[in-house]
């Protein structure tokens, strides 16, 4: 039950009671949260992020920016996209149930990629070896 209202729940915070399809027509990915603290062009970041340039004398890993349109110096790691692993590397070996017992109800919508292009993408990487952790 709970399960259920978890994801009714999520369909509501992205707005799908008012497409009059419902939830026909929706893409992978679509209840997903975009990350508030990474840069998103047209919501978070200046209009002239992508014509900065670094100002002269700097290491341009940590440069210093300069808009051409406005009198702003920004830090350069302001416009840069970090993408780190998740430390939960047991994950992947959680017991689950079978998908008849308790089936899931939102195939690839949000954080979860649809099971059958998963395994289509493990398939296909069989014979890459992964990294060990410490």
């Amino acid at each position: 039950m709970v399960h259920e209202y978890r994801h009714l729940k999520q369909l509501m915070r992205t707005g799908r009671g008012h497409d009059p399809e419902g939830v026909k027509n929706m893409r992978e990915g679509e209840c997903v949260v975009k990350c508030p603290a990474c840069p998103h062009p047209g919501i978070n970041l200046l209009f002239c992020w992508d014509l900065m340039k670094p100002k002269e004398g700097w290491v341009p890993t940590h440069a210093l920016l300069s808009c051409p349109y406005e009198s702003l110096t920004i830090h350069s790691w302001i416009y840069t996209l970090f993408i780190a692993i998740d430390a939960n590397f047991r994950l992947k070996r959680k017991t689950v149930s079978s998908n008849q017992a308790d089936p899931g109800l939102n195939h690839g919508w949000a954080y979860f990629v649809e099971e059958g292009s998963y395994k289509k993408y493990l398939a296909q990487h069989a014979s890459v070896l992964q990294e060990v952790s410490d």
